[in-house]
């Protein structure tokens, strides 16, 4: 496959009115394994288009991914910057390694909402910073450490062990 997106991609609506900002997914791998994503303000969206792939790392200051029947391999980390709205993850995601997830506490009540299926063999995700993360789409990886901050875990969401480092479930 031809790597259409070889390095770090940057998805901001800027000044558009509406403001709003998509990068579509044609085909599968279309985004290097190592890539960062960011996505800058509410209306960027990153839909993976019900294809697959794999991103380093992501990072939301409020914005969307969305894979729809596809799923987004995590190969490190996601960070949420102070935002006013809360970032979105719908879809499936697969944690390849174990995955620290930095959500900033930012002015909306659930800084990240994380309605996707998250799973990750062998995987631990640590969730450290003062903000909020909601886990409604499923869980299926082996430990949730929460080091700082709240995790919610609705649902059918169930890691099989959670670890509390002084972060609130």
């Amino acid at each position: 496959n031809l790597i259409s997106l070889p390095g770090p991609v940057l998805i901001d609506p800027g000044t558009n009115v509406p403001a709003t900002a998509e990068v579509r997914l044609d085909t599968a791998n279309q985004i290097a394994d190592t890539a960062t994503i960011t996505l800058v303000s509410t209306g960027a969206l990153l839909n993976v288009n019900g294809f697959s792939g794999t991103v380093s790392n992501l990072v939301f200051t409020a914005g969307e991914i969305r894979t729809g029947t596809g799923t987004l391999g995590i190969a490190g980390g996601v960070t949420t910057l102070d935002s006013a709205d809360a970032a979105r993850l719908s879809g499936k995601v697969n944690l390849l390694a174990s995955s620290v997830w930095d959500i900033a506490d930012g002015a909306a009540v659930n800084d990240l909402n994380v309605a996707a299926l998250v799973t990750g063999t062998g995987a631990t995700l640590t969730k450290v910073g003062e903000g909020r993360v909601v886990f409604g789409g499923g869980t299926q990886f082996p430990v949730l450490s929460l080091d700082e901050g709240d995790a919610v875990v609705n649902g059918n969401s169930s890691p099989t062990t959670v670890v509390l480092n002084g972060g609130r479930l």
